[in-house]
């Protein structure tokens, strides 16, 4: 896999590792319990392939987020499975425009964050969100200020 070394050291220091999906084509993943289950369980398959049958984990996060009634189903066959499931509440919005520069995310995240008193943010980690690797720093430092508590999703 690509980037299963970066996926190594972060399991090493101890960091939570979810599960997403294999594909992220809601067509596809939503298309039945069947398609969701195969989804799910080849997106697993990946974390055990690089961190070993050892590796286990509880919790999944719904690609384009658990949100609305349709995903009801879904929710409960991870119940049944004893697996939890994670939302985001706020972002950097690097989801939303490609390209965008650092004082951008920044101020999306500050937007988003407004008001809450928990948060979970959601940002991405591909070789095309390098201003979002670069904002990282700026949005830990202002949310820290904030007075917000760094905690894993378990």
């Amino acid at each position: 896999m690509e980037n299963s070394k970066i996926l190594k050291e972060e399991y090493i220091r101890g960091h939570s590792i979810g599960s997403h999906s294999y594909d992220h084509d809601y067509k596809k993943i939503y298309a039945s319990e069947d398609s969701f289950r195969e989804e799910k369980e080849k997106g697993f398959k990946v974390l055990n392939d690089i961190l070993g049958n050892k590796f286990e984990t509880r919790l999944f996060r719904f690609p384009g987020g658990s949100f609305g009634n349709n995903k009801h189903r879904f929710k409960e066959i991870l119940h049944e499975e004893g697996k939890v499931y994670a939302d985001w509440n706020a972002l950097n919005g690097d989801g939303e425009v490609q390209g965008a520069s650092e004082e951008w995310l920044f101020n999306r995240l500050k937007e988003t964050v407004k008001g809450k008193e928990k948060v979970v943010v959601l940002m991405h980690d591909t070789n095309a969100k390098e201003s979002t690797v670069r904002s990282l720093e700026s949005i830990i430092l202002y949310l820290k200020n904030e007075v917000y508590e760094f905690k894993s999703i378990k």
